[in-house]
């Protein structure tokens, strides 16, 4: 017998950390806890992997980047039919008009989770910057507490006018999911016609401002040059054919060195194609997933200072200053360096990388921590 009711409302379903966490969390406990899941966009990545779990889900079809009087009316009457013991939204926008549907519907118990730093959205549109505030305002009455993956982002919401009533949960990975694998990575390799003793340097991430390709670009156009045995990896959506990209690879002849793929299903086995990772986002992390999967791979990161970036990689990779080229430059070349000229070194700072996301970052960590906020 399932125990207690819980609903979920999410922005989207996309291929997201925070739609990731969502979809680990009820893999792993939809057996006990009675799950019913609502996307107020579509079912995007994750929606169908989660229905096949036997959990319900329902998208209501908003469009991206606009209120739908209809959608809305939509989750009051499901909330109204479909009484939970713990109403969990996630995300802004979630959580101001999830909170504000559960408080009109009688739902007793509402938590909301914080996923990324605050400023994502202090550097968005106008309208995005209303949300952060009416979220700030009303989180002092209608969410019994507020869930965040970050402690930078704890500090910056309750700087922004959040109630201090925040439970820092880290995201948690599966060892058994993010494995190294030289079987992979001589498959992936061999997919994109690159050799063993060529220097593969990726980043997974959507194409987005945030995620600021144009800096890795530019911090290592000059640096590529003087090279044979370097590739640059970009996966992720809206990747693949992106002009603006592809322009900029033209402008500084650079087309040559950079491989562009959209997002993939077996994102592990790409990452162990990979020598190093880098994530250069300018703002917007809470929690960098990515960070911690390619560690969990034995992929040295390199990483800006975002987020909890710095309490994840620790002293198993490098924290550069935000859109500082020289910074990432150096990072890049002292690990190249690294890996070039001193393997045994090298070979233990990837098996530490991985100790230390295993130790630190469990899946079932998160999970117990989750339930005892639904207890």
């Amino acid at each position: 017998m399932k125990n207690k009711k819980i609903i979920h409302i999410i922005t989207n379903l996309e291929d997201g950390g925070a739609e990731g966490v969502l979809n680990r969390i009820i893999f792993n406990t939809h057996k006990h806890y009675n799950h019913k899941v609502i996307s107020l966009m579509g079912y995007g990545k994750y929606g169908y992997q989660i229905k096949n779990m036997g959990v319900e889900v329902k998208c209501l079809e908003f469009k991206r980047g606009y209120f739908s009087i209809r959608g809305f009316l939509k989750l009051l009457i499901f909330l109204k039919n479909n009484k939970s013991d713990i109403l969990q939204t996630w995300m802004y926008h979630s959580d101001l008009l999830g909170g504000i549907a559960g408080f009109l519907t009688g739902h007793k118990k509402i938590i909301w989770n914080v996923r990324g730093d605050g400023k994502g959205l202090i550097n968005k549109k106008y309208s995005s910057k209303i949300v952060l505030y009416l979220c700030s305002k009303l989180s002092h009455v209608l969410p019994q507490n507020i869930i965040t993956c970050s402690y930078v982002a704890k500090k910056n919401h309750i700087n922004y006018g959040y109630k201090n009533n925040f439970n820092v949960i880290s995201n948690g990975f599966d060892s058994n999911v993010f494995v190294d694998s030289f079987a992979s990575r001589n498959r992936i390799r061999h997919t994109l016609n690159i050799s063993e003793d060529e220097i593969i340097i990726g980043t997974i991430a959507r194409y987005s401002e945030q995620k600021n390709h144009k800096h890795i670009i530019l911090s290592l156009k000059e640096y590529l040059k003087s090279k044979k045995n370097i590739k640059i990896l970009f996966i992720g959506m809206g990747i693949r054919k992106n002009k603006y990209i592809i322009n900029l690879l033209k402008k500084y002849d650079l087309l040559k060195f950079f491989i562009l793929l959209d997002s993939k299903k077996n994102i592990n086995e790409y990452m162990n194609a990979l020598d190093i990772h880098i994530l250069a986002s300018k703002f917007g992390e809470g929690f960098p997933n990515v960070v911690a999967e390619t560690m969990l791979c034995k992929i040295p990161s390199i990483c800006t200072d975002v987020g909890d970036a710095k309490f994840i990689i620790g002293n198993k990779g490098w924290v550069v200053k935000n859109a500082d080229s020289f910074s990432l430059l150096k990072a890049v070349k002292n690990a190249i360096k690294l890996k070039t000229q001193f393997p045994n070194l090298w070979n233990k700072l990837k098996d530490d990388s991985r100790k230390r996301i295993k130790s630190k970052y469990p899946i079932n960590k998160m999970i117990k921590a989750y339930e005892q906020n639904w207890n």
